[in-house]
């Protein structure tokens, strides 16, 4: 998306091109029309929930706004998936009020075969021009061109780019009238000293919560507040109000973020099992994603896998369809799955899932069910924590792979007591299972307070808004016993 060229002339007639899923050319069309409801028919279920949303993305412009007085070129915007990254950049791209022009472009479209620049200035709709000659139009209006790349890390070549991120640095240091700023997914990559912005989600989760459930007809006695933590994440609470029929009872209990998960795709199996032309009660979809996840975790290191081999599993659950009525194509339209190029060889495809921690979750529920029994499956958890330390590509997967395991895991007692989690290289990841567990958090962190360190902290510290009371008072005990460089570092 560009909401202007050099010669100044409009990209796109929005109005008459249908969107295209995954390019993020007209997508800010779509959301504006999706927000319009809110004025036109304010008792709607879908203009009830973006209420909501529209109070964090009026947030966005003032956000933006100082960054682009800031003397820096470059500007990360971090956050879990689904917490709103990349409707925060949309939003701007179309209502900013900011002196600047915005060009908009998705992390999939990045090769690495091009340069960065030859790229950026392809994508934006001037391919025979540098961004020496934009920065120079900019100049001449007095404004600053703002090129927004969202989900870097959510696409085939996203850990080459994410290397590549002091290469758009100097790239963007040579020209004083354009900005940069990147989205990306907390946790992908350790982002040093980059100036970083994070989203954390729904500021008020009980306004959000009440608008989503009444919008949905979520039964007012269920008690929410136990998944404050979940709730926060925008694409979460979705999830599971849209599914909340297929969860057969378990909210009554113990309710598991994979169940939401599991339950979101019953519901997507009903139209895919009419499009396949297969009996609904043998919930074909939910095999078939397992299946994928299985091959991503044991075969493929955790990374999506190639769309022949995503084909073939389907075509050996649902034999002898055509392409049409293939599980590959109707799970990619149903938005189970999505496709992105290769970047080892752009005439190639990969296929992931769509929701990338529902990808994290189905894994470790594979890895939960495998027939291993707990010691060999803490053995197999070690081997990959070693080879994720030398393979950045995996980094980011693991710490998805294993905060989700230890979500679901149902003897967490035990799991705590395990001498890779309690002392041994297992332990550092424990944090990452805060933004899944209430339950468990405070006996999480007192293990961890063990041996508290300041990034430690500094970690546990962004996550207070996941945090109950008891929680972060250990926290602060512990910070109190620091001494001052300690505490100050």
């Amino acid at each position: 998306y560009a909401n202007t060229l050099p010669q100044d002339k409009q990209i796109l007639d929005w109005e008459k091109k249908p969107y295209e899923y995954g390019t993020y050319i007209n997508l800010t069309y779509f959301l504006q029309h999706a927000l319009r409801i809110v004025e036109k028919e304010p008792r709607q279920k879908n203009g009830n929930i973006t209420q909501s949303l529209r109070k964090a993305l009026d947030k966005s412009d003032e956000i933006i706004r100082q960054y682009l007085e800031l003397n820096r070129c470059d500007y990360i915007i971090e956050g879990e998936a689904g917490s709103g990254k990349t409707h925060m950049v949309c939003w701007f791209a179309l209502n900013h009020k900011s002196p600047c022009y915005v060009y908009l472009i998705h992390g999939a479209q990045l090769i690495p075969s091009e340069s960065v620049e030859k790229q950026i200035c392809r994508l934006c709709g001037f391919p025979d021009l540098t961004l020496a000659v934009l920065d120079e139009k900019m100049a001449t209006v007095d404004k600053y061109g703002v090129v927004i790349i969202d989900a870097i890390n959510e696409c085939s070549s996203g850990t080459f780019w994410i290397k590549q991120l002091n290469v758009f640095r100097q790239i963007f240091e040579k020209y004083k009238n354009l900005k940069l700023i990147i989205t990306v997914r907390t946790g992908t990559v350790n982002l040093g000293t980059l100036e970083r912005h994070t989203i954390l989600g729904f500021e008020n989760v009980s306004e959000a919560v009440n608008r989503y459930f009444n919008a949905f007809g979520v039964p007012k006695y269920f008690d929410w507040k136990k998944f404050k933590g979940d709730f926060r994440n925008p694409l979460f609470l979705r999830l599971f109000c849209d599914s909340f029929r297929y969860l057969n009872g378990y909210w009554q209990n113990d309710l598991k973020q994979i169940d939401v998960y599991l339950a979101y795709i019953k519901k997507r199996n009903e139209k895919i099992s009419e499009l396949v032309d297969e009996d609904i009660y043998k919930n074909v979809s939910e095999k078939y994603l397992l299946k994928i996840a299985s091959y991503s975790l044991y075969y493929n290191n955790c990374q999506d896998i190639s769309r022949e081999k995503a084909r073939s599993i389907g075509d050996c659950i649902c034999r002898g369809r055509l392409w049409s009525q293939s599980l590959l194509k109707n799970s990619l339209d149903e938005n189970l799955l999505i496709s992105m190029p290769d970047y080892e060889c752009i005439e190639n495809e990969v296929v992931g899932f769509h929701f990338e921690k529902m990808g994290d979750f189905l894994r470790a529920y594979v890895l939960l069910n495998s027939k291993t029994d707990f010691t060999k499956k803490i053995d197999q958890l070690m081997e990959w924590q070693k080879f994720a330390k030398n393979h950045d590509e995996f980094e980011g997967k693991f710490r998805g792979l294993i905060g989700a395991y230890i979500d679901i895991y149902e003897g967490k007692e035990n799991l705590l007591k395990n001498w890779a989690f309690k002392e041994g290289p297992l332990r550092e990841y424990l944090v990452e299972a805060l933004s899944y567990n209430t339950k468990y958090n405070k006996d999480i962190i007192v293990l961890l307070l063990k041996s508290m360190t300041p990034a430690l902290v500094r970690t546990l510290v962004v996550k207070f808004n996941d945090l109950g009371s008891e929680e972060i008072f250990t926290l602060h005990k512990t910070l109190l016993r620091m001494t001052m460089p300690e505490s100050d570092a």
